[in-house]
């Protein structure tokens, strides 16, 4: 038998729940790792202020693109060789130029370190938000963990319940904080599966907007459950995508 996270054409779960298909869209971010500078006459020792090139705006005072091995306050950075210094309380934000779908997916993931430096000696936090039209959601990101001279990934995933532009922004809350590396995907709703067993084979099929997704299957769901790609050609028209899969097996798990 087959488990899917599917609806039958009568509403009813085949067997169980559980499944899926799985794409993201990398969502293009501007001047990411804060390498476009600016020159002044504190480039020497790294530092380059407001206004910044790229696709970053506003800020507070300083807003600095930072060489940080330069002024001794980190040996390396996640991505490239500049990093951001935030220290004054305005936000830096970016148009993403990217439209939002009800129920789409957001992730946003980037890079926080605290300096080795003076700069590092008390934690420092930081604010960031994902504007998705005229909704936001924040979530304060703290150093306090982080060992001096270190960097760590953080993570905010939403799911707006309304379409719009997306946005990102990031504020400094207390300290000196540090960014570097910021990327964004996006995720697609799930789609509906139906599933009708017909015979010894399960016809699966789900809509056209889900055409990135892929079938995956497992012979079990002990962890760490092994999801391979499933051999079955899919079929599309213009009535959405579909896949018979074969129930020969004792047991079988498909997402």
């Amino acid at each position: 038998y087959y488990v899917v996270s599917a609806l039958s054409a009568a509403s009813k779960s085949p067997n169980s729940s559980e499944a899926s298909v799985v794409p993201a869209a990398t969502v293009v971010v501007g001047n990411p790792s804060f390498e476009l500078t600016t020159t002044n006459t504190y480039s020497v020792n790294g530092w380059n202020t407001l206004p910044q090139p790229g696709a970053w705006a506003g800020g507070g005072n300083p807003f600095d693109t930072l060489n940080p091995t330069i002024g001794g306050h980190f040996a390396s950075v996640p991505a490239g060789t500049n990093c951001c210094y935030l220290a004054g309380s305005g936000p830096i934000s970016q148009d993403l130029k990217a439209a939002i779908g009800a129920g789409e997916r957001v992730d946003l993931t980037f890079a926080q370190g605290r300096a080795s430096s003076y700069l590092g000696t008390n934690s420092s936090s930081l604010t960031a938000t994902i504007f998705v039209g005229s909704q936001s959601w924040s979530t304060n990101f703290s150093d306090s963990a982080l060992a001096s001279g270190s960097w760590r990934t953080n993570r905010l995933s939403i799911a707006p319940t309304a379409a719009g532009k997306l946005q990102v922004a990031f504020t400094n809350v207390d300290g000196n904080s540090f960014i570097d590396d910021v990327r964004l995907t996006v995720l697609p709703a799930a789609p509906t599966i139906s599933a009708v067993l017909t015979g010894d084979s399960l016809a699966l099929s789900w809509g056209l907007e889900a055409g990135a997704y892929q079938l995956m299957g497992a012979s079990n769901l002990v962890p760490p459950v092994a999801w391979t790609p499933e051999a079955v050609a899919l079929q599309t028209n213009a009535q959405g995508i579909s896949a018979i899969v074969p129930t020969g097996q004792k047991s079988r798990f498909v997402r």
